[in-house]
């Protein structure tokens, strides 16, 4: 919500071509990250009986897909806010070096961890709920999907995961540090205005961590968890009783 606030002003005074070029890169980013995610369940698709797990569910021919389309709609609207805030760091237009903007690129990187932290939820929990089939099929004495599979299934989801966090947080870094470079330039060390020197070298120093640059290690530490929590799930459902 805080992002299309911030977005919106910028609608109003975009042209219709530069608002059609923001929904073909969301629309081509959306379908690229979806089928980055596709790929891992082609082979089961194509037919590969021991990437499947046994039926023994009424109706689990319908439902396990059901469960798929219901994961991907609900990782839709963080994906999106993933790509609006990619765009609105990468838009050169609507920026300069005011306190305004020092508070839109502390609201771009909340919602970053925010909308990372929900998009690993989901596939986390999608990653749990497929390990708990898993483990129901073998307590029914059928041969369930191999320990492996989840598992590969859970480094597949952080890859993508951490390739999605990273194109965004790099073009984020980015406007940050152009930001700082704009309005406190490395000044050259001259011993005759050593005042001056420090001076600059201080409020660049305020400005680095107002910006977040370099980041504290509470908020690594979030986005690495959020990262990392589709493996995390998948090494839990399998060795941890989940």
């Amino acid at each position: 919500r805080e992002v299309d606030a911030h977005a919106k002003a910028w609608f109003a005074e975009s042209t219709e071509a530069w608002r059609a070029r923001w929904r073909r890169e969301t629309t081509w980013f959306l379908l690229f990250s979806y089928g980055v995610i596709a790929v891992l369940f082609v082979p089961a698709a194509l037919g590969a009986e021991e990437l499947r797990n046994p039926s023994i569910l009424t109706g689990q021919e319908w439902k396990v897909p059901l469960l798929f389309v219901v994961a991907g709609v609900a990782n839709f609207p963080f994906l999106f806010v993933l790509k609006r805030i990619q765009l609105c760091a990468a838009e050169e237009g609507g920026w300069s070096t005011s306190a305004r903007d020092i508070e839109r690129i502390q609201v771009l990187r909340r919602q970053l961890r925010s909308a990372t932290a929900s998009l690993g939820t989901v596939i986390a929990l999608f990653v749990i709920g497929s390990g708990a089939l898993s483990d129901a099929v073998e307590a029914a004495g059928l041969k369930p999907l191999p320990d492996s599979a989840i598992l590969v299934a859970g480094a597949w989801f952080t890859g993508v995961l951490a390739a999605i966090y990273l194109y965004v947080f790099t073009s984020l870094d980015a406007r940050a540090r152009g930001f700082l470079e704009r309005a406190a330039p490395l000044p050259d060390p001259n011993p005759a205005v050593a005042e001056e020197f420090a001076a600059s070298m201080n409020l660049r120093r305020e400005l680095s961590a107002e910006l977040e640059l370099g980041g504290d290690a509470k908020k690594n530490l979030e986005g690495l968890i959020a990262v990392f929590s589709p493996l995390a799930a998948a090494l839990l459902s399998r060795f941890g009783g989940l």
